[in-house]
């Protein structure tokens, strides 16, 4: 009876790669979804160690904003890491993190 009173439930999906979650609602149809405004440019600032490399973009779309981690093998679209943080000084730390590790093991295989 409860959710009776709710004409619009809301679906959440999951990028199993970064974790994130994505709000969808069923009431928005496809066409409402293409003709939304496209973001902002967001701030992007990247950081490399060997043949790594490492990309944090900042989401303004939501409050407060998320920065993003991605860490990638220079020239290989695979996404080797993802994650998500409230401060630049915590996806910046964690990239550096994984840019060492990955740098490290590579050179230590070679």
């Amino acid at each position: 009876m409860f959710a009776a009173g709710f004409r619009h439930l809301a679906t959440v999906v999951t990028d199993s790669r970064c974790g994130a979650f994505h709000l969808s609602s069923s009431w928005q149809d496809e066409k409402e979804r293409r003709i939304r405004s496209i973001p902002a440019e967001m701030p992007r600032t990247l950081l490399r160690r060997s043949e790594y490399f490492s990309e944090i973009i900042e989401d303004r779309r939501v409050r407060p904003a998320l920065f993003l981690c991605i860490v990638q093998r220079t020239g290989d679209p695979e996404i080797l890491w993802c994650s998500q943080h409230r401060s630049f000084n915590d996806a910046k730390l964690t990239a550096q993190e994984q840019l060492d590790r990955r740098a490290a093991s590579a050179s230590n295989a070679g």
